[in-house]
């Protein structure tokens, strides 16, 4: 592995682990504020609740996260190298474009595969949990889902 290789990389799986982890942050945050977030303030909802929405709707949010952090790993670190010039101190040095993209290509593959098991095993099985979860509060505190005062459709 050249030092371009492992620097490109190293670069990408950080930027790739941050936009994830900042995406990632802004759509469960914004599940629960539209979601849960009513029902823990005018209903007596338990905390422990919003602790497993918050692990099952973390799946779902990867599976749009982990593409839109990669995308914005490859902006961002490419968008450098171009304006550090060191895309082009690599092409006069004879080094390819494509030759540099290798460890994108890598990286792409992995959260390619990461995101095909979200999709086809995990996600499947935490809505399925969800709903259970949410059966069980209805069940157990039926008035934590449904109001006073409210129309039932």
């Amino acid at each position: 592995m050249k030092l371009i290789d492992r620097f490109v990389s190293r670069e990408l799986l950080v930027n790739v682990a941050f936009a994830i982890a900042v995406l990632s942050l802004v759509l469960v945050v914004g599940n629960i504020f539209r979601k849960l977030l009513p029902l823990l303030v005018n209903h007596d909802v338990p905390m422990e609740y919003l602790i497993t929405f918050i692990a099952y709707v973390l799946p779902f949010s990867l599976i749009f996260t982990i593409p839109w952090g990669l995308l914005t790993a490859i902006l961002l670190v490419f968008g450098r190298l171009s304006a550090d010039n060191e895309l082009i101190a690599l092409r006069a040095n004879g080094v390819s474009v494509t030759r540099v993209s290798v460890p994108l290509a890598g990286i792409a593959l992995g959260c390619t595969a990461i995101c095909l098991w979200l999709n086809v095993q995990v996600a499947p099985a935490a809505q399925e949990k969800l709903r259970s979860t949410i059966f069980d509060l209805a069940t157990r505190n039926p008035m934590a889902l449904f109001g006073s005062d409210q129309v039932i459709d």
